[in-house]
């Protein structure tokens, strides 16, 4: 009796809800083939996303990945110095420092409070940090730094005039930089020696270390800088570098793929912050510093013909400027090569030349009255067109007018024109000429430097008056054809080929329309134009 009740219990267990009634076959056929459209589109979505990523696109994204998990730090090649012929160097690279802080890191630049405040949008409670800057420690730091900047040496802080206009200016630009607080990366000096750095290492360290005077971050990295010991010595020559040490004009421009040599690499992996990890797996790919570069220039005979312009320029007053060459007769090298006026290649876009420092002083911006306006008030119109006159002038005073300016040779040329007859053999020692003073020449009367003529002269005598009319009667005796051979074959009508950019040619005739009234101006170097370089080397 009691098992039959025991069943009749285990069935009404077993027995399924009237609420929980078998899911249509149909329902269920629907389900299950959407579960299984679902796994495989998901599939699929995985699987075009694993094909772009690692096949079709694996390329880049392995190049990305790279990126973030490799440190790539260039190592700077070191620019091949420039000698002159006697080995003293005209050009040089030393190593120098730009100094940066982290004024949001510095705590010593500021107090900080916490203020709770209310999201609007949320109502709940938010808490901000706000900063503000301590004048009197930042006026500290920033005198501690400005002595260190300008003593030279790092040491020689007493000798500091604190009460001039460079101290001003350093000290302005330092409390600027350390005041912008909410900032992370401020330049504070740029190329400063390693003295410099050094002390101003060594006394945020000593700052630092002292208990409760809060935390200063400084830093440098290590850059390069080209010095020209002799500031403008041979500056039509050498040129110089822009800020980020490529040549930019002159011998440093022609020579910059010889004179920069080939950066190196340091690659190695980094972790989350982009720190480099010390794990010994760092591969280096060493630079390759830049060849040096020696001259023909001898610096002592460059020495007495830049001081020679100078007094040229100063005695006469070559409102244009004045060149000088020195050349060696036997293998064309050039000893020596200036312009007057120079610059200094050390400061290269300051303008040295009066001329034209009275053209830029004439572009600055005039208020009402006629005054020169204050650079902060000037607008952009007028910023614009003072950089682009100061572009201009700059361009003007690095030239080299030995090489880029061209003009009439004058008597100058007058031996190449006898030089080419005593070749021929149409003149010789015996020969003589009469000069009354001027000679025509197809209609055209060409005069002498003596209007009265310097009558009968041998030609020892002729060439020694510079007589334009004996010197046209000789180039007549050469004759046309030949006479512009001779000029060809001299290197008048091409480049000399001197390793300086720019190099000019002059203006000539052409040889079907040269004629005999050419002939004539010509063979006293007139009427066409030449370099003082291609003159000398002819």
């Amino acid at each position: 009796m009691k098992e039959a009740i025991n069943r009749r219990r285990r069935g009404t267990m077993l027995r399924r809800d009237p609420d929980s009634a078998p899911i249509p076959r149909k329902t269920r056929k629907w389900g299950l083939a959407v579960s299984i459209g679902l796994v495989l589109l998901g599939t699929a979505i995985v699987v075009n996303s694993l094909y772009d990523i690692q096949i079709r696109n694996g390329e880049m994204y392995s190049r990305y990945a790279s990126d973030q998990q490799l440190l790539d730090t260039t190592i700077q090649a070191t620019r091949g110095e420039i000698y002159d012929a006697t080995g003293k160097v005209l050009a040089s690279t030393s190593v120098v420092w730009d100094i940066w802080c982290d004024p949001s890191y510095s705590t010593a630049l500021y107090d900080s409070q916490t203020i709770t405040s209310t999201d609007p949008a949320t109502g709940g409670e938010v808490e901000s940090t706000v900063r503000t800057l301590d004048a009197a420690a930042c006026g500290e730091i920033s005198r501690e730094l400005t002595l260190r900047l300008l003593s030279g040496d790092g040491v020689s802080l007493d000798k500091v005039d604190t009460t001039s206009q460079a101290y001003a200016q350093q000290y302005e630009a330092v409390y600027a930089a350390l005041s912008k607080i909410d900032s992370s990366y401020q330049v504070l000096a740029e190329k400063v020696n390693n003295a410099v750095k050094e002390s101003i290492e060594q006394y945020v360290s000593d700052r630092n270390a002292i208990k409760g005077s809060g935390r200063l971050s400084l830093s440098s990295s290590r850059t390069y800088q080209r010095n020209y010991p002799y500031g403008a010595f041979a500056a039509s020559v050498l040129g110089f570098t822009n800020a980020d040490g490529e040549g930019f004009y002159g011998l440093e421009k022609s020579y910059d793929d010889i004179l920069s040599g080939t950066d190196g690499r340091t690659v190695t992996i980094r972790n989350a912050r982009g720190n480099a990890i010390a794990d010994g797996g760092a591969v280096t790919y060493d630079a390759k510093d830049g060849d040096s570069l020696v001259l023909t220039i001898d610096s002592t005979i460059q020495y007495y013909v830049e001081r020679g312009l100078e007094e040229m320029v100063a005695k006469y007053g070559a409102k244009n400027g004045a060149t000088g060459i020195v050349m060696d007769v036997n293998s064309g090298a050039l000893l020596a090569i200036a312009s007057n006026p120079s610059y200094d290649l050390n400061d290269p876009r300051t303008i040295y030349d009066p001329l034209l420092q009275e053209q830029l002083a004439a572009a600055v911006p005039k208020d009402a009255e006629g005054n020169d306006k204050p650079e902060e008030e000037w607008t952009e119109e007028e910023s614009a067109a003072y950089d682009e006159v100061l572009g201009q002038l700059q361009l003007q005073q690095w030239r080299s007018k030995a090489v880029n300016d061209t003009y009439e040779p004058g008597s100058t040329a007058k031996i190449l024109t006898l030089s080419m007859a005593l070749e021929e053999g149409t003149v010789n020692l015996n020969s003589t000429f009469d000069c009354s003073g001027s000679l025509t020449v197809d209609g055209w009367r060409i005069g002498c430097s003596r209007r009265a003529g310097h009558g009968h002269q041998t030609l020892t005598e002729a060439t020694g008056n510079s007589c334009n009319p004996a010197f046209m009667n000789i180039g007549f005796s050469v004759g046309t054809d030949t006479f512009y051979d001779y000029m060809e074959a001299f290197g008048l009508h091409s480049a000399s080929g001197v390793d300086l950019q720019g190099e000019a040619v002059g203006t000539y005739a052409d040889k079907d329309t040269f004629t005999n009234l050419d002939l004539a101006t010509y063979s006293f170097g007139q009427n066409y134009t030449v370099t003082p370089v291609q003159l000398l080397a002819a």
